[in-house]
């Protein structure tokens, strides 16, 4: 397997990890590591593009310096430091895919959360409906123990004055004639 079919191969398997990743829900968290892997993305790219430089600078290099096994060597580092550099790129990216995925679980558990809690609140707001219910009929009650409260009160008031008058009238009638 030469080079370019190694690069279009690790870029289709980037590619393809990628678009899996894509397709899981994202929270507005994530935008900034969205964006991260897009950089990175347009990173691979211009390396790409580099890379498919090098290749065509190598084959005229091999055209021309076919005699020159010394300068094959150096140019064979060169192209191993890259195959290096591809290596740490795709474990880089397998690391990010590794934090992509505790991030969705961190999600998918933040989003159970926020279920119970809003389970909570239905309930809450239940509550608060049965209590404001009760508070109704209590303040109709006090409104009727208050009416019977005030009518005894006047009922009271108007014995007080009655055996008042009574007590006055009995005083008098008891007075030498």
């Amino acid at each position: 397997m030469n080079n370019e079919q190694l690069l279009s191969a690790i870029s289709n398997i980037l590619d393809q990890k990628l678009d899996q990743k894509l397709d899981q829900k994202f929270d507005e968290k994530l935008k900034p590591v969205y964006h991260r892997l897009d950089d990175l993305d347009a990173k691979l790219v211009s390396t790409n593009i580099r890379l498919d430089d090098l290749d065509a600078k190598l084959v005229s290099t091999n055209v021309r310096l076919d005699d020159l096994d010394a300068k094959f060597v150096s140019t064979n580092i060169r192209l191993d430091d890259l195959d290096a550099k591809l290596v740490s790129t795709n474990v880089r990216l397998d690391d990010l895919d590794a934090k992509l995925v505790s991030t969705n679980i961190r999600l998918d558990d933040a989003d159970a959360n926020f279920c119970s809690i809003h389970n909570r609140l239905d309930r809450i707001d239940s509550e608060v409906s049965a209590l404001r219910a009760n508070q109704r009929e209590m303040r109709k009650d006090l409104k009727e123990i208050n009416s019977k409260v005030s009518e005894t009160y006047l009922i009271a008031l108007e014995a007080w004055g009655t055996s008042t008058e009574n007590r006055n009238w009995l005083e008098k009638s008891k007075l030498p004639m």
